[in-house]
């Protein structure tokens, strides 16, 4: 169980209302930088809306 919680609050377009969520205080860490190689890489996966099967490259 967390120990602290984070309340986030943002505008709900969709139903015209402020909408409210309580979060684990964890789920705002900072996370770490990727590589741009990496995320560029993904970005050639996800584009070719392919089926990767055998990858070489390591990430």
């Amino acid at each position: 169980m967390p120990t602290q919680i984070a309340k986030c609050r943002w505008f709900n377009s969709a139903q015209d209302k402020i909408s409210e969520k309580q979060l684990p205080i964890e789920s705002l860490k900072v996370l770490p930088v990727i590589s741009n190689i990496i995320f560029d890489t993904l970005t050639t996966y996800i584009n070719a809306k392919a089926t990767i099967t055998n990858s070489k490259e390591q990430f």
